[in-house]
C-alpha cells in the first residue's frame, strides 16, 4: 500500500510540475541599431539610406527557449539616423536569423515593421521597376506586401507615418536549429525593402505524451483526494 501511495504521489507531483511548465514563454527582439552605418550626406538625394561601413555584426542572443545570431547573406545597407537604424535590402539582398529552440516543441511568432520603397528615377535610368519581398523559414516561404510603398527613397519603418506590420506564426517547431531569411529581388531601380523592430516570441507546447502524463497525474491527484476523504469518514 505504501508503494502505491508513493507512486500516486509521484504521478501527482509530475502532473503539477508539467502544469506549471505549460505555456512557458520567452521573447527576443532586435531594433538593428547595432548595425554600422556611415553618416548621411546632408543634401544628398537619399539622406535616409547610408552605405554600411564594413561587415555588420549584431550581438547574438540567448534566452531559456531561444538563442540565435544574425547573418548578412549579402552586403546589405543600413538606413536611418544614428539613433534609429533599420535594415535596407536592395535587389538580390538577403539577411538571415539563425536560431535554436530548446523545448521539444515550440510555437514561434515573428513580428516586425517594414516598408517597401520605390527606386529613384534618374536621367540615366528613368524606368522604376517592381521589387519582390519574400521570406523563407526552413522549408516554408511566403511574400510581403509589394504594394506597401511609402515614397520615393523614403520610409523609415520605425516612424509613425507609415510603417507596415508583419505577423508570422510558425507552430509546432521541433527543438534544434532553424533559419529565417528575408529576401529582396527585382530588376535595376526597383527600390528597397526596409525592416525594423523585429521580435520573436517563443511559447513551449507539450507533446502528446506530456498530455497523457498530465492527465494521469491529475487522475492520481483525484484518487488521493478521494482516499483521504474516505479515511476521514
Amino acid at each position: 500500500m505504501t508503494s502505491i501511495h508513493h507512486t500516486v504521489r509521484a504521478a501527482a507531483l509530475a502532473a503539477a510540475t508539467l502544469f506549471i511548465g505549460f505555456g512557458a514563454q520567452a521573447q527576443a527582439s532586435e531594433n538593428f541599431n547595432g548595425l554600422s552605418a556611415a553618416v548621411p550626406t546632408p543634401g544628398g538625394l537619399n539622406p535616409t539610406t547610408n552605405a554600411y561601413g564594413g561587415t555588420n555584426v549584431l550581438s547574438s542572443f540567448s534566452t531559456s527557449l531561444i538563442s540565435g545570431s544574425w547573418f548578412e547573406d549579402t552586403a546589405v545597407t543600413v538606413g536611418g539616423p544614428e539613433a534609429d537604424n533599420f535594415l535596407v535590402l536592395g535587389r538580390n539582398d538577403s539577411f538571415t536569423l539563425n536560431f535554436s529552440l530548446t523545448a521539444p516543441l515550440s510555437n514561434v511568432l515573428f513580428q516586425f515593421a517594414y516598408n517597401n520603397t520605390l527606386g529613384n528615377s534618374t536621367a540615366n535610368n528613368g524606368v522604376i521597376n517592381t521589387g519582390f519581398n519574400t521570406w523563407t523559414m526552413d522549408t516554408l516561404s511566403g511574400s510581403l506586401d509589394n504594394a506597401a510603398v511609402s515614397g520615393s527613397g523614403l520610409g523609415n519603418p520605425s516612424s509613425a507615418s507609415g510603417p507596415f506590420f508583419a505577423t508570422l506564426n510558425f507552430n509546432g517547431l521541433a527543438s534544434g536549429n532553424h533559419t529565417f531569411t528575408w529576401n529582396r529581388s527585382g530588376l535595376a531601380n526597383s527600390g528597397t525593402l526596409r525592416i525594423d523592430d523585429f521580435s520573436a516570441t517563443v511559447t513551449a507546447v507539450p507533446e502528446p505524451e506530456t498530455y497523457a502524463m498530465m492527465l494521469a497525474g491529475l487522475g492520481a491527484i483525484g484518487f488521493l483526494s478521494r482516499r483521504r476523504k474516505a479515511a476521514q469518514v
